[in-house]
């Protein structure tokens, strides 16, 4: 899951369904285990649903 770097490749990590999560800080920790994971420029936290977080990653 993202071990190396590709050169031509920009990779970007999208976590979705966020509104389900139910304790914020879980959705905190599963997001601080990922952010570690090599050849992702950037990570975004989405709920499709209500729209949070789309803004950032369409731009």
């Amino acid at each position: 899951m993202g071990a190396e770097a590709h050169p031509i490749q920009k990779r970007v990590l999208c976590m979705n369904k966020i509104d389900l999560v139910e304790k914020k800080k879980d959705l905190l920790t599963v997001a601080e285990q990922f952010k570690d994971l090599p050849a992702y420029e950037r990570h975004f936290m989405i709920s499709g649903l209500k729209g949070s977080g789309v803004k950032d990653l369409t731009q």
